[in-house]
């Protein structure tokens, strides 16, 4: 067996783009043609048997007795049967194969692909061999950087000329496309190209995130995005886990943000096509990077986003011949899940755990709020808020309860409800309600589940411009962060926001209610039952505290 693909292939393109390439070992490609080998042995071997009159007897036989007995009449003559035919589709089927064992196909432009596809399709292709295979791969992973570079030119000669923004010279941290879409229908062509560039962008960010497959539901993502951005004209969104920005305008228009240290990246791929053109200040690093990505969000693979997208109400289902009913209200199903394994149908039923849905079937779930906006929030941004750098740990229904019965006796009816989440306590409490939250997502559900104050902050932060502005509340009802040392700086921040005789009611490790208790004379606690909260093995408390200065400046 040649060992051709181990040569070191060289890259000409940014070190953060081909350090992503993937080339397959010798061992793949040698199971690879042991297999087709064996299969191609096993085919000769079946057309040679199907031939004789005693096969053909007793696949009659075989074949009749599966079938009601009316049904007596069959034919199971392979009479038609083609066997050159037959190894050209044995060598189509492998042909894919070998490709797949590459990334070569998830960086071929459109146009690359679809004639690479077409050849395929229509059986044009060298004799399936060890050289063959092997020459066409090494071949194929040699044009990779030329790939790369037309796919991103492609997005780059499709910028829109009459806007200054745009310039001859290469990419600009800032973009503008033209003919997105038409009367707010998408563009399916220049939906590709924008698909194109957010391929290349998402893997200077994100590195890995453009497989073969999240390629094809990339580029579906793309036409749902613009579809789900142009009623909402002129408003920037962040899409890709941060890796870009985009507005949509009515008049089919889109601008277009990327981070500056990607813009120059994007140049010197241009460069590689035309070396003279670009100008050496437009393939310069920045000296110091403008925007630091939001870390504490976690990046929602591309298949699991394509399945929550079809999410969708359930109905009532009436009969085999009568078909759906009403709407159950509530409740939605996930359609399209036949292809997904039981480890990606795991992963979509986290995430619609996480934002507040109860599984009451195989792939149904219920919601107390309109999930369906939620939904293409998460599928246009890509990203959900980490559940471990955010420390949420959703409150049970009875602890939420228990706990906002600790608020008694207040002197009014200014309530706060820190780290909201996705409102588990903040539903329960009656009164003037503010709830805070760092995630845009969870403050999204809180607002549909119709909390009229919602703040999108640090709560710490907040906490200490409000308390510098001499805003206090009544009531404070809160399950703060708990690593750390969080939960102390969460319930002090939250102690200087009570007004004269306001009450904090909160959850906490006993550890740090034995510490706070020593801080604040009054503070009392108990202990709650252990396992309440899933995931949590520490001791928990619900504490309490009366204010009894005035901490109004």
């Amino acid at each position: 067996m040649s060992s051709a693909l181990a040569l070191n292939i060289q890259s000409s393109l940014p070190q953060s783009i081909s350090r992503a390439f993937s080339t397959p070992s010798k061992s793949k490609v040698e199971q690879l043609l042991w297999r087709y080998e064996v299969s191609k042995k096993s085919l000769n071997e079946t057309y040679k048997a199907v031939q004789s009159f005693a096969f053909q007897e007793s696949a009659d036989l075989l074949l009749k007795s599966g079938l009601p007995q009316r049904e007596s009449s069959l034919n199971s003559s392979f009479s038609q049967a083609d066997i050159k035919k037959a190894l050209l589709l044995l060598d189509q089927k492998y042909w894919k194969q070998a490709m797949a064992l590459t990334d070569v196909e998830v960086h071929m432009p459109q146009k690359r692909r679809s004639e690479w596809n077409e050849s395929i399709e229509s059986l044009d292709f060298p004799e399936f061999t060890e050289e063959n295979v092997i020459s066409s791969l090494i071949t194929l992973l040699r044009e990779r950087d030329q790939f790369v570079a037309e796919r991103v030119d492609g997005a780059f000669r499709n910028l829109s000329s009459q806007h200054l923004t745009n310039v001859p010279q290469g990419f600009r941290a800032r973009m503008i496309i033209s003919g997105i879409h038409s009367d707010s229908y998408p563009d399916s062509e220049m939906c590709g190209y924008l698909t194109d560039l957010r391929i290349v962008v998402s893997r200077f960010m994100h590195g890995e995130r453009a497989s073969e497959e999240n390629l094809k539901l990339h580029n579906i993502g793309t036409y749902d995005l613009i579809r789900d951005l142009v009623p909402y004209p002129g408003e920037w969104h962040e899409i890709d886990g941060g890796a870009m920005r985009i507005k949509v305008f009515k008049k089919g228009t889109a601008h277009l943000v990327v981070d500056p240290d990607v813009a120059w990246q994007l140049n010197e791929i241009l460069a590689f096509l035309y070396p003279r053109a670009i100008p050496p200040e437009f393939r310069q690093k920045p000296k110091a990077k403008v925007k630091s990505f939001n870390l504490t969000m976690q990046l929602v693979p591309f298949d699991i986003l394509k399945c929550l997208r079809e999410l969708t109400e359930s109905r009532e289902f009436l009969s085999s011949h009568r078909g759906y009913g009403k709407v159950i209200p509530g409740v939605y199903e996930l359609r399209g899940t036949y292809n997904m394994d039981k480890h990606q149908l795991r992963k979509c039923d986290d995430i619609l755990q996480a934002i507040g849905g109860e599984k009451t079937g195989h792939v149904t779930y219920k919601f107390d709020y309109d999930v369906l906006p939620v939904i293409k929030t998460i599928h246009r941004t890509g990203l959900l808020p980490d559940k471990v750098s955010h420390q949420y740990y959703p409150t049970p229904e009875n602890e939420a309860l228990e706990l906002v019965k600790l608020l008694t006796g207040l002197p009014g009816d200014r309530l706060l409800e820190p780290e909201a989440g996705q409102g588990n306590i903040a539903v329960h409490l009656k009164g003037d309600v503010t709830c805070v939250d760092v995630s845009s997502l969870n403050c999204q559900i809180l607002k549909k589940k119709g909390m009229e104050n919602v703040v999108e902050a640090d709560f710490l932060k907040w906490a200490e411009k409000q308390s510098c502005a001499g805003v206090t509340f009544d009531g404070i009802c809160m399950n703060p962060p708990f690593s750390l040392g969080r939960a102390e700086l969460h319930i002090n921040a939250a102690i200087g926001l009570l007004s004269k005789d306001g009450v904090l009611a909160s959850i906490a490790p006993k550890a740090t209610a034995i510490k706070l208790q020593k801080q604040h004379p009054g503070l009392t606690y108990s202990d709650i039952p252990q396992n309440s909260f899933p995931g949590i093995s520490i001791e928990m408390v619900r504490l309490t505290f009366r204010n009894r200065r005035n901490n109004k400046r």
